[in-house]
């Protein structure tokens, strides 16, 4: 199961996530959680042009062990090749596993820029080009339009399902699914006490994640991971010990598993809370 997952890295170039307490990951600890994650088998790093300096942070590390999946930021079509021109520089590569729209508006905008995607890809520039996308309509755009692409990255946890049904038609296309947001931002962890008055709607779809007796960071990792559809599960880490404890955790996927069916009537359907876009924490 760790060859599911996939190392974000977001929190290597921000200070990110609403229950991170840490601020962004120094170089020298980035460097132990890389060292650590090659030593366990966890072989992809997803980053993006946006995530701060996550991407010249990673190009001082080691990184001949990963597949590196990066996101174009919104830009013209002529500008999309030395924008990643500037990604490889930073990351210190000369290719990229994945390239994905960071933004489904920029593609949206001009339908072309996917064909300046093709053309890097035929370069060999890319492997795998796809989106990240954020609402199902979007993916729903790209199956009306036809459109052939590589990989996808959606967001999929406890309560955000909705990509689900889409799963077995991208897979019948071939398509690398890739899942963010296990643990929604840090939402699941948040002291109930101390929960913005914003997700009163979800109080009691987090206590009953307290009713489980399996670790709460198992509990949503694992229930993401036991989809057999989905290949990666990115998730980010403030520090090495946070990562091995997700792997540490993936020892209670049978568990998981068996109270599966239960867990997806956590399923909540209010973009307000499913979209961390949409938070209202003040």
């Amino acid at each position: 199961m760790i060859s599911k997952l996939a190392l974000g890295t977001v929190q290597f170039g921000l200070d990110y996530g609403i229950n991170n307490t840490n601020g962004q990951v120094q170089i020298s600890d980035i460097q132990t959680i890389l060292a650590f994650a090659n030593s366990v088998g966890l072989d992809t790093l997803d980053t993006a042009f946006l995530y701060g300096n996550s991407e010249e942070n990673l190009g001082q590390c080691a990184l001949n062990a990963f597949k590196i999946v990066s996101k174009l930021p919104p830009c013209e079509a002529d500008e999309i090749e030395g924008t990643l021109e500037k990604s490889l520089n930073r990351l210190q590569q000369n290719q990229l596993y994945g390239y994905l729209f960071h933004h489904f508006s920029t593609y949206e905008k001009d339908e072309k820029t996917i064909d300046k995607l093709q053309e890097l890809k035929a370069k060999g520039k890319i492997q795998k080009i796809g989106f990240s996308l954020y609402n199902p309509s979007e993916l729903e755009f790209l199956f009306d339009k036809n459109i052939d692409f590589d990989l996808v990255q959606v967001p999929y946890n406890l309560f955000d399902q909705r990509f689900d049904v889409y799963f077995p038609l991208l897979k019948s296309k071939g398509v690398e699914i890739h899942t963010r947001s296990a643990f929604l931002q840090g939402l699941f962890f948040k002291d109930l006490s101390a929960i913005p008055p914003h997700f009163k709607a979800v109080i009691p779809k987090l206590k009953q994640l307290n009713q489980y007796e399996i670790d709460k960071g198992a509990l949503c990792l694992n229930f993401v991971v036991s989809n057999p559809n989905i290949d990666k599960v990115v998730i980010g880490v403030d520090g090495v010990e946070q990562l091995k404890m997700n792997v540490e955790n993936l020892k209670s996927i049978d568990k998981v598993r068996a109270i599966r069916a239960e867990l997806k009537t956590l399923q909540v359907d209010n973009e307000a809370i499913i979209n961390p876009s949409l938070w209202q924490l003040k």
